[in-house]
């Protein structure tokens, strides 16, 4: 997918560990920059990266870099500036004697026919081109760029508190043997996470109900929740879910969430959105539905078929279903 129109763009030189103040400005001429831009090569790069998140640390979805990449897609001249140096500075402080002095390239593109924008961080190896006139600068040779490529990130959105949650990275360097220089563009400097896919999160919540399920042998109040909790998350297909958010919302506070959220950890994968797979997580949990011509449903998570369920075939094709089990606990419950 090729680049939208170049609406914008900031450029500054960097030296790690450097304080300020850094050399560059808003880009003036963004029709030679554009056309650098425009290389299939390294956009095909870019669009398959890595898919990352913003690791958040609260509800309020604050966070720096997030917050610099809004006001460069909706902010004015003076507010970009101002994003500029501050995006500068986190890089500059994030660097070490690993890293060498680079060009923090931050351009802003139209997105065809619509109100959203994609804001792109590039990040190049160092080569002197910038030319400081007034408050602006010119790439003496902005085709060069694109040779040394290091590390980039893209990022869509509206301007909404949903825009800029999750985009793509590109690190040349995620093979380095020393995955600290690997590392520090996707953690350190941008401040994310790898993002949880549908199938890793899937997956990921599958294993947490059942360690769960585990440590809460010989509670059945609390298993129940446990079931309930993943009846409610079934009939949710039109949402997007964190781990995170499956404890505080599908989960009663009390030992059934405290079971799922020691089970889960507190890495940022937990914070991170996904598509719940059904299929694979029935799968994983072992979740059966069976719906009786008597008009009764049985559910049937966490059991094989066969401990205590079977399933019997007839010859006309007909399937017939036994339960067996000791009662361990049993509630009378009115719909509201």
């Amino acid at each position: 997918m090729a680049l939208g129109n170049l609406i914008s763009a900031t450029a500054y030189e960097i030296r790690p560990r450097q304080e300020g103040p850094f050399e560059g400005g808003l880009v003036e001429n963004l029709a030679d920059l554009r056309a650098a831009l425009a290389d299939k090569t390294m956009i095909d790069a870019l669009r398959d990266g890595t898919p990352v998140s913003f690791d958040f640390d609260d509800a309020a979805r604050v966070h720096p870099v997030r917050d610099a990449l809004m006001t460069f897609a909706f902010g004015s001249a003076t507010a970009r500036i101002e994003a500029s140096q501050g995006l500068a500075g986190r890089l500059a402080s994030k660097m070490d004697g690993r890293n060498k002095n680079c060009l923090l390239l931050v351009s802003v593109h139209a997105i065809m026919e619509s109100p959203a924008l994609e804001v792109i961080v590039w990040m190049f190896p160092y080569d002197r081109v910038i030319q400081r006139t007034g408050g602006r600068v010119a790439l003496q040779d902005a085709f060069s760029l694109t040779s040394g490529l290091r590390k980039a990130a893209s990022f869509r959105g509206f301007n909404l508190r949903t825009g800029f949650l999750s985009g793509v990275a590109l690190d040349h360097q995620s093979s380095n043997a020393d995955q600290k220089v690997a590392q520090f563009w996707i953690a350190k400097f941008l401040g994310g996470a790898l993002h949880v896919q549908s199938r890793e999160g899937t997956l990921l919540a599958a294993k947490v109900f059942r360690a769960a399920n585990k440590t809460l042998a010989g509670d059945e109040i609390a298993q129940a929740a446990l079931v309930a909790a993943i009846g409610q998350l079934r009939s949710r297909t039109d949402k997007r879910w964190t781990i995170q958010e499956i404890a505080d919302t599908l989960l009663p506070a009390g030992a059934s969430r405290e079971a799922f959220a020691t089970a889960a950890g507190h890495g940022p994968e937990t914070r991170s959105p996904f598509d719940l797979d059904i299929a694979r997580f029935d799968e994983k949990v072992k979740y059966r539905v069976f719906k009786l011509d008597n008009g009764i449903t049985v559910s049937a998570p966490f059991i094989e078929i066969g401990a205590g369920v079977t399933i019997e075939r007839s010859s006309e094709g007909q399937s017939r279903l036994t339960a067996t089990g000791t009662i361990a606990g049993e509630a009378l419950r009115s719909n509201p």
